[in-house]
């Protein structure tokens, strides 16, 4: 070979070793850049849904999310719990809701937390009013006593003996009736929880049935909580098989939703560690929907709550009207009876003075009296002294009578001797 021919073949080698310099260069920056749009489209789309979710090239998205990764993806919110799919977060934050509320308590206190948890995911006013009974009335001790003692006094009142005048009411009549008069907060399912229980069991004692209305109310909670994390995999109620979106739809919301609820208790903003861990999981595009959902759903709630709040403005509005006519009539009533007790009080002050009078004119009369029978019993001294004088001249009388008698005898016996 020639020397021309050696430095072409030099120079080959060289081009060679060039080109795969460039190539692998070009792998390397094609690498960073697939990896750069795959976390991209991480932050746009969110973390798979499960292990089985693939990309367009029909590769496992999970595959590619490896432990750099996770660490990376969650390094500035929550480092030792990073996850993969949407799923693991999805039973890590079941998970950790279900030992807050089982750690919160007793029997009354997980009821409530149940119901804390809960009342984010209402979709309804007499939802959200039924979470947020629970919520006031388990508040503290007191709080719950006083509710304690409504049901007592309405369960005392629906159970005494009815009067035989009328149509004889039921339990629940009477129950309703007594919970009615005490225009306070209704106890709410409190009380519908309390009723089916007697209505089960009539003769079961207060105590008794309201522990059993207190189970009933936690097992309820605690299947709406399995339900709502269900119905969040599921993609809710009438989601089509396969719905990944629907799926990630109903997720977010859930997701959104729960960062208040897994919190400290303050309201949390979009810098906290908890929101951001959020948008990674689920995705910005995911997330703006949930929020967009979350934001309907309580514009609905407005809407509702202003009209329910209207209704019951007119219904106030017309009870009060109602009170406002009984009170005048009893105003009326209560005139006419104040006019009528001014003319029995003048006429009990005439009777009054009438009445000194004659107890004036009667001690005038027993003085009178008295004097009467002094001199009554001293003439009746006189003439008891004249008696006995009088007795006394009577009984010399009729001893002279006698001495007379003698005499005459003997003047008449002298005058015969004659």
């Amino acid at each position: 070979m020639s020397i021309f021919g050696k430095i072409l073949a030099v120079l080959n080698v060289f081009a060679v070793l060039g080109v795969l310099v460039l190539m692998g260069m070009n792998y390397v920056k094609r690498q960073n850049w697939e990896y750069a749009v795959f976390r991209q489209d991480l932050m746009i789309n969110g973390l798979p849904l499960d292990n089985t979710e693939t990309d367009p090239l029909q590769q496992p998205i999970v595959d590619k999310i490896g432990p750099k990764t996770r660490q990376e993806l969650f390094q500035q919110t929550s480092p030792t719990t990073p996850v993969a799919t949407q799923k693991e977060e999805l039973d890590r934050v079941q998970s950790a809701l279900r030992d807050q509320y089982q750690k919160a308590g007793d029997k009354k206190k997980q009821i409530r937390e149940l119901a804390r948890i809960l009342t984010p995911m209402a979709d309804t006013s007499e939802q959200r009013r039924r979470l947020i009974a629970y919520q006031d009335h388990l508040r503290d001790d007191n709080t719950f006593a006083a509710l304690k003692k409504r049901l007592l006094d309405a369960h005392t009142a629906a159970t005494a003996p009815q009067p035989g005048q009328g149509r004889a009411k039921s339990y629940e009549e009477r129950f309703g009736d007594a919970l009615a008069v005490t225009f306070r907060d209704p106890p709410g399912p409190f009380a519908e929880a309390f009723l089916a229980v007697m209505k089960a069991n009539p003769k079961e004692t207060f105590e008794t049935a309201l522990e059993k209305a207190l189970d009933h109310q936690q097992t309820q909670l605690q299947g709406q909580f399995d339900q709502m994390f269900r119905d969040a995999w599921s993609g809710g109620e009438g989601a089509q098989p396969g719905g990944a979106a629907q799926q990630k739809r109903t997720i977010a919301r859930l997701l959104f939703n729960m960062v208040e609820v897994t919190g400290s208790g303050a309201q949390p903003d979009l810098s906290d560690p908890a929101y951001k861990r959020f948008f990674i999981v689920v995705g910005v595009k995911a997330a703006v929907e949930a929020v967009n959902d979350q934001a309907a759903i309580l514009q609905a709630l407005a809407f509702e709550t202003q009209a329910e709040r209207l209704r019951e403005r007119n219904l106030f509005a017309l009870e009060h009207r109602k009170a406002v006519d009984l009170v005048l009539e009893k105003k009326a009533e209560v005139d006419q009876h104040a006019y009528l007790l001014a003319l029995k009080k003048k006429e009990r002050e005439a009777h009054a003075t009438a009445l000194a009078r004659r107890r004036q004119d009667v001690q005038v009369y027993e003085e009178q009296l008295a004097e009467e029978r002094r001199k009554t019993m001293q003439n009746l001294q006189q003439l008891r002294s004249l008696s006995d004088r009088l007795f006394a001249e009577r009984v010399q009388l009729r001893e002279k009578s006698d001495d007379n008698q003698k005499l005459e005898k003997q003047i008449r016996a002298l005058e015969a001797g004659r």
